[in-house]
């Protein structure tokens, strides 16, 4: 049995390997994989292209998530678990429903029939990530794994707020699956709204996300 572990990014940080966010939530999947592990035997697939909003705007989620994530695996009281394990770097997504079609597509495309896969999530987006998960890995054996990893303001914003921005994003993608016009605009508003971060100085002020998620929820 193939175990498969889908490790979907969150934006590119200054600096992962002293990002507490990051740190908290690529420590939590290395634990889960190391445990969940058979043997030495794991495929991680870490997925997320160029979100980065520090000029020139060129990482990609998926370089930087496997840069901290190495640096746990190497370490001397893991390795040799570890040093067998294989990583895949989906460079090219920029939101969650691309990451889970591009994990499905490397399925397929390595004619993988029986896997186990397990993917992260981030905590305030499991019931979004779960509906997808179904739609989008059916027929395969498939458990998600929420981490609630996530201190900055965007965690804290209202409950209701959250719920009727993630039922608008889930509704939006499931349409997104079954038609291919769909799918165009639904990228394009995530590349839209990556320029808006870009734009406002996310950097330095997260409340643009809830600026954005307040005018383009749909």
């Amino acid at each position: 049995m193939n175990k498969i572990f889908v490790i979907p990014g969150y934006g590119v940080p200054k600096n992962i390997m002293t990002d507490a966010n990051y740190n908290r939530y690529l420590s939590f999947a290395f634990n889960k994989i190391y445990d969940e592990s058979n043997s030495q035997e794991a495929t991680i697939l870490f997925c997320g292209g160029k979100t980065d909003c520090y000029p020139p705007y060129q990482r990609t989620e998926a370089e930087e998530m496997y840069k901290f994530f190495i640096s746990l695996a190497k370490r001397k009281f893991v390795k040799a678990k570890t040093k067998d394990w294989q990583y895949i770097k989906e460079n090219k997504s920029v939101c969650r429903l691309e990451n889970f079609l591009y994990a499905r597509d490397y399925i397929i495309k390595n004619k993988i029939k029986f896997a186990e896969i397990t993917i992260f999530c981030e905590f305030t987006r499991r019931k979004r990530a779960g509906e997808l998960i179904k739609k989008i890995f059916k027929g395969y054996k498939v458990k998600l794994e929420p981490v609630d990893f996530d201190l900055s303001p965007n965690r804290y914003l209202d409950k209701k707020f959250i719920s009727k921005k993630e039922i608008r994003q889930m509704t939006w993608a499931l349409r997104a699956l079954e038609d291919k016009n769909e799918l165009k605009k639904f990228i394009q508003n995530h590349k839209d709204k990556l320029k808006f971060f870009r734009e406002n100085d996310y950097i330095n002020n997260p409340r643009v996300v809830e600026e954005w998620w307040k005018v383009n929820s749909r």
